[in-house]
């Protein structure tokens, strides 16, 4: 009985020093933030999207390392919307562009930016809309 009793001290001591060895555990670097937007499966680069004056909708894919968002338009740009305006890290979200129509006399242009939420990448993309031209 005292045997059996000396063995499981023993070995409870030599677990609990083994176990609260500090372990040195190195975190993965983190890697820099990317923000991709792509149309049609294709990145795109500064130049605008082109839409008619009667509107439509620009269907867009978003693929980002980071949690993301898009930055808030300004009051006076309520001529398109878009949606979803944010998303998640490692996930590729379907972002659609929809504009209204275009009854002035003048073309427009918009710049909607998409952002990480911590700010270290943007993305811009531009949107020129022609206007009604009567003749």
């Amino acid at each position: 009985m005292k045997i059996n009793l000396i063995l499981f001290i023993t070995l409870s001591l030599a677990l609990a020093v083994t176990g609260c060895k500090e372990k040195n555990i190195t975190p993965e670097p983190e890697l820099p933030a990317t923000l991709d937007i792509l149309h049609q499966n294709e990145a795109f680069g500064s130049t605008p999207f082109e839409v008619e004056y009667a509107g439509g909708q620009i269907p867009l894919s978003i693929v980002s390392n980071r949690d993301w968002k898009m930055v808030p338009l300004a009051s006076y740009e309520v001529w398109a919307t878009v949606y979803p305006t944010s998303g998640f890290k490692d996930e590729s979200t379907q972002v659609y562009i929809t504009v209204e129509p275009n009854y002035s006399e003048r073309d427009r242009n918009m710049t909607i930016k998409f952002s990480t939420l911590d700010g270290t990448v943007t993305r811009s993309v531009n949107i020129k809309q022609y206007a009604l031209i009567l003749r």
